[in-house]
């Protein structure tokens, strides 16, 4: 997303829509949705600071396949989930991925098939979301990647909101932590599972430290005007599309 400043920020999720998901297409079912090993649920959850509505899928990455999918794949600079849905044949689930430059490159570390497509940064809470040679899913900080070989798929992004169950955010405030906004995040659980989420409004503080008390680690991704994410399971489809974005994390069958 580019840099913008609060107002503008706010004025644009104002115009959207966005703070009642009325961008979302589809009634949005307050249930759970399986389909064998995936799952797809959309719910209400209560924060000291600000009700909020949740979309969330999880998956397998040993059998299913993750990718990155990015905008010049379809000869664009920036795409909605929307488009990627239509041009994406056999999409079980999409979220939106990292950040983004005014110029469209990618905000930090991206690596696709083993390729490198954008180098690390090093700053902060930064991290990345990986997966190995073998599909195992993994968090870490940037100051960590040297230690892992064969990276299939990184993506840099930050905060880092959850290490080892723990909440990162405790007893600290970043720059405009407080703003309840629209969220997207990526995480993993004791079991290997990966597991997307959108919020519509929840500010950092509180999102970390509720996903602190659901999973082993858990990466900030690109919110605000570029949360999306879509499932399409046999007996449900959703379909949550705000902005344009580089890039995404994309889900299929093997």
């Amino acid at each position: 997303m580019e840099n913008i400043s609060r107002r503008e920020f706010l004025g644009i999720l104002k115009a959207l829509g966005v703070l009642g998901l009325a961008t979302t297409t589809g009634a949005i079912a307050f249930a759970k949705e399986s389909q064998g090993d995936l799952e797809a649920r959309a719910f209400k959850l209560k924060t000291s600071e600000a009700d909020t509505e949740v979309m969330t899928f999880s998956f397998d990455p040993k059998k299913y396949d993750l990718d990155l999918a990015l905008a010049e794949d379809y000869g664009q600079k920036l795409i909605s989930m929307n488009e990627l849905v239509k041009k994406t044949p056999g999409l079980l689930a999409a979220i939106n991925g990292g950040f983004f430059e005014p110029n469209y490159e990618p905000s930090g570390l991206l690596v696709r098939d083993y390729q490198t497509i954008q180098p690390a940064t090093e700053q902060g809470l930064r991290g990345v979301f990986l997966l190995d040679s073998n599909n195992n899913p993994a968090i870490i900080r940037n100051s960590q990647l040297p230690k892992y070989k064969n990276v299939k798929l990184a993506l840099e992004a930050w905060p880092v909101l959850v290490e080892n169950g723990r909440d990162n955010l405790k007893g600290t405030t970043i720059r405009h932590s407080y703003i309840n906004v629209p969220r997207t995040t990526v995480s993993i659980d004791n079991n290997g599972l990966v597991h997307f989420h959108t919020f519509d409004r929840i500010g950092l503080n509180p999102l970390s430290a509720y996903m602190s008390k659901q999973f082993e680690s858990t990466i900030n991704l690109d919110g605000g005007p570029s949360t999306a994410i879509h499932w399409n399971l046999e007996r449900d489809t959703q379909t949550l599309n705000v902005g344009q974005v580089q890039n995404y994390f994309v889900v299929r069958k093997k």
